[in-house]
């Protein structure tokens, strides 16, 4: 018995132990759900744990577009309060209900209810409290009329009650009538009542029942003629009542004036009235029977001729009556003045025009006269005019009854400068032009006479001219009385120096630092002093090639080209002497050692 005590009690103490219930809140439709003890807010929080025996109150609260149904789950009935025992867990449902009206329109036009919500233009559905009654209100636009409710309101009120059992739907039906105007010709037409402005705007909705004025106005090109349509008659007011859709027609009519320009010449016929301008506008519409003044204007290049077509003769102004549309043609003429160039120049023209150089062709006013001055540039001379012009005066005088050309020729000789030889140097003229060098040939006035100066450079000689020069003086003066070449010839002599052994040898005149540069050029004939110095360590010996001796300084003169050899021998210890043994020599050494003593210190001793 005890042991199955025991048994009952380990039982129970494994049971779990229940701290807490789950309260659960669903809802349908628009509403809140919240309970007297915190927790519940759904809305937001939903579910909420509550100690076993707790009683919580809930209560349902509706928004503004619905209504409190009922309950359902661990709550019942209609009531918005409901008490729950937390005995276990439990699930509540709130039902919450709402209507939904829905607007529809035909036609232009607002609706608008007196609960917010419905503000059809924008906002054309609602969801609504169900009971609740809801009061409509159609207002038209200002192009048109309310004509009837349909659907869930009736009549021609504008106002109707919608009572919300349910979900319903309401139409408007708006009216208007369309007024539509069409053009023929240039000219506005405007309504009284805004809308019509045509030109831009022709056609608009009115209320059904409107009276429009219309009103045609003709542009500056034109005159109004006729209604058509839903107007008549030539005046230019028209009244149209507006119990349907209409269409009106107003007819303009202008006379048509077109400017036409020929000729090889150009020029620009404008009108007294604004219109034509051409140049630019060729063509225009006026109003008929008007009076047109026209005037031709040629520009600098050009003359007017005459005119053609429904103007005549040959005076720059014409009257033009438009009982019709006319055509008017206005001749302008002018002559081409070309000019050519053979040589170097320029021609220049006054009246201005022809600058050639640049501007070799210009077109002037029939009749003109026209002076051509040619002028050569400081390389050549004017020789005389071909074509049109002839003779060998600089200046000439042309009539232009025609087109004309004018050929200028300038003559001049040219000098070329060629240098040869193994030397350099620059040849330069007296006159601009001659740099030879960088500039060796040039175009001179003919019969000139160029003084020409050859400079050799620092290594050359210059030696003499050939061509149109001759002689070895370094000047040359030559005669261009046509196209001449000539020769410069400068030569210079190489002096290469070779070493045998360490030193250096330098020359004078400035050259030779061998060590380092060991070959020169020199004009020819230049004497050229060379000195041998040898290192410390070494003695000079002699030299060879175009030097001879053993002395260290050698003259060489450079009517050639020409080689020399320097020869520099080793010092061996001491003096030049290899010794037998420390501090002992033998009379071989003896007597060369006094030698290289003689040699390099200038003394005697006898060496023991």
């Amino acid at each position: 018995m005890l042991r199955s005590k025991f048994l009952i009690i380990v039982v129970l103490l494994l049971l779990p132990t229940i701290s807490a219930y789950s309260l659960g809140v669903q809802k349908q439709g628009e509403g809140t759900v919240k309970s007297d003890a915190f927790g519940i807010d759904c809305g937001w929080y939903c579910s909420k744990d509550y100690a076993p025996g707790s009683r919580i109150t809930l209560t349902a609260t509706t928004g503004h577009r619905s209504s409190f149904s009922h309950w359902e789950g661990a709550c019942s009935g209609t009531e918005p309060t409901c008490v729950v025992d937390m005995n276990s867990d439990k699930i509540v449902i709130a039902i919450f209900e709402s209507a939904k009206l829905t607007i529809e329109k035909e036609g232009v036009g607002e609706v608008k209810s007196n609960a917010f919500g419905i503000d059809c233009g924008w906002y054309c559905s609602k969801d609504f409290p169900v009971g609740v009654e809801i009061i409509l209100t159609a207002t038209p636009g200002h192009r048109s009329s309310f004509v009837r409710w349909e659907g869930a309101c009736s009549g021609t009120e504008p106002t109707c009650t919608v009572i919300m059992d349910g979900s319903k739907t309401v139409k408007a039906v708006f009216s208007s009538s369309m007024l539509t105007i069409e053009k023929e010709g240039e000219g506005t037409v405007k309504s009284d009542a805004f809308g019509i402005d045509c030109g831009w705007y022709c056609s608009k909705d009115f209320p059904v029942g409107a009276e429009i004025t219309l009103t045609a106005t003709p542009s500056h090109r034109s005159s109004f003629l006729r209604w058509e349509g839903a107007c008549s008659g030539t005046e230019p007011t028209c009244t149209v009542i507006m119990d349907g859709s209409k269409t009106v027609k107003a007819i303009f009519d202008g006379r048509y004036l077109l400017v036409q320009k020929q000729g090889n010449g150009d020029g620009i016929v404008k009108s007294n009235a604004f219109g034509i301008d051409c140049g630019w506008y060729c063509s225009k519409d006026f109003p008929v029977g008007v009076e047109i003044i026209l005037t031709a204007t040629p520009n600098a290049r050009s003359s007017f001729i005459r005119w053609e077509g429904a103007c005549s003769g040959s005076e720059p102004t014409c009257v033009v009556t438009l009982e019709n549309s006319k055509n008017v043609t206005a001749v302008f003429e002018s002559r081409r003045l070309g000019v050519n160039k053979v040589g170097t120049g320029q021609i220049k023209s006054a009246p201005f025009g022809i600058d050639c150089g640049w501007h070799c062709v210009r077109d002037y006013p029939v009749g003109t006269e026209v002076t051509l001055v040619a002028t050569p540039n400081h390389r050549s001379s004017f020789s005389h005019w071909e074509g049109d012009c002839s003779g060998s005066e600089p200046t000439c005088v042309i009539t232009m009854d025609e087109n004309k050309n004018v050929e200028a020729v300038f003559a001049s000789s040219g000098l070329s400068i060629y240098k040869q030889g193994n030397g350099d140097g620059i040849v330069k003229s007296n006159a601009f032009g001659i740099s030879c060098g960088w500039y060796c040939s040039k175009d001179f006035p003919v019969g000139a006479e160029i003084t020409l100066t050859a400079t050799p450079n620092a290594r050359s000689s210059f030696i003499r001219w050939e061509g149109a020069c001759l002689g070895s003086e370094p000047t040359c003066v030559v005669t261009l009385e046509n196209s001449k070449n000539v020769t410069a010839v400068f030569e210079s002599r190489r002096l290469g120096v070779e070493k045998e052994g360490l030193g250096e040898i330098k020359s004078a005149p400035f050259g030779i630092d061998c060590g380092w540069h060991c070959v020169r050029d020199y004009p020819v004939g230049t004497l050229v002093t060379l000195r041998a110095t040898p290192n410390i360590r070494y003695l000079f010996d002699r030299w060879g090639g175009a030097c001879l001796g053993s002395e260290p300084t050698c003259v060489v003169d450079m009517s050639e080209n020409k080689n020399v050899k320097a020869v520099f021998i080793s010092r061996t210890e001491p003096y030049g002497i290899p010794l037998e043994t420390p501090n002992k020599i033998n009379d071989d050494q003896k007597n060369k050692l006094q030698d290289i003593l003689k040699q390099v210190f200038d003394v005697d001793i006898e060496i023991e």
